[in-house]
């Protein structure tokens, strides 16, 4: 057998649910460079261009479909599927659609793991901090054991959790719980990044909620982190200080190299009138403590707001 042909057949290969999107684009970025081959479920499997190491196969996850081609070789599924939350308004629908999207996803996971044709030891489970209520007390962030909020998105994120609570106990899970993702290539960065254009620094209500966020780069380094060692469970994936709305606003300026001259408070009203239900999310104060990550090994190349020296 040809040399190259033994490198590939040893080569760790890793599938990625949602590898299209943000996290998953840059994921298979970051993954490559450490040498994993990369597996990618999308429902377009011929409109993507492979780079070398990536491979594109179809799944339908509404009717519980895969190919099943997708497995051969993988011994490690991140399952980041799911319709973006701050993508559209919130109505009736799009609610729907967002938790469908992550719970019909995890359904089609546990599947997968709970078939004997696969090699798959872990499972990467993305959430978010959206499962826990506003801060109550500032002394105290919020540790990954508190109940789940019982609003829309606690209750999504407990969805999008249980969706894989009937994975074989041989399978190692780690559930990350991801602040705001910050990323030049979009999220909440593209967002804030229009009105900065053309001298407007945006502030939501007061602008002194605290957002619990975490750099592209941590996400990645984390869930790497979590493929190559032996932690289980659940870990906030948060940077250490989380900053108030306009303080994080005014650094993402600095970051994206753009200037701007007044900073305007949108009143609630407004953002609520704009918005809908997501108004309660923008202008909700959250911190989140990640001293569990940390413990377990994982040092954070951006812990601050004023680390955050390019996006």
């Amino acid at each position: 057998m040809h040399f190259a042909n033994v490198i590939i057949l040893l080569m760790q290969k890793i599938l990625i649910t949602g590898g299209t999107g943000l996290v998953g684009t840059a994921l298979t970025q970051t993954l490559l460079a450490k040498g994993y081959g990369i597996h990618i479920f999308t429902r377009s499997a011929n409109k993507n261009t492979s780079p070398a190491n990536v491979q594109y196969y179809n799944w339908k996850p509404e009717t519980g479909y895969y190919d099943a081609a997708a497995l051969q070789g993988v011994t490690a599924i991140v399952n980041l599927a799911g319709a973006g939350v701050a993508d559209e308004r919130w109505t009736a629908a799009r609610k729907q659609e967002i938790l469908q999207s992550r719970v019909q996803s995890g359904n089609v996971v546990t599947k997968i793991l709970q078939a004997s044709n696969n090699n798959i030891t872990t499972l990467i489970q993305a959430s978010a901090t959206g499962w826990y209520n506003p801060v109550r007390n500032t002394a105290i962030a919020t540790q990954e054991d508190e109940a789940a909020a019982t609003d829309y998105l606690g209750t999504t994120c407990k969805a999008w959790e249980d969706s894989i609570a009937n994975v074989p106990l041989s399978v190692r899970v780690v559930k990350l719980r991801f602040g705001i993702i910050l990323s030049k290539q979009g999220g909440m960065v593209a967002k804030l990044v229009i009105p900065m254009a053309v001298g407007i620094l945006p502030v939501f209500g007061s602008g002194k909620q605290l957002v619990p966020w975490v750099h592209i780069a941590d996400v990645c380094g984390i869930i790497n982190y979590a493929i190559t060692t032996s932690i289980s469970g659940v870990y906030n994936t948060v940077a250490s200080n989380p900053a108030a709305q306009k303080q994080l606003a005014k650094q993402i300026a600095v970051a994206c190299h753009k200037r701007w001259f007044i900073a305007p408070p949108i009143p609630a009203f407004v953002l609520k009138l704009m918005l809908g239900e997501m108004s309660i999310e923008v202008l909700k104060s959250a911190e989140v403590s990640n001293d569990k990550i940390i413990k377990m090994g994982y040092n954070f190349l951006y812990p601050t707001v004023s680390s955050i020296a390019n996006l």
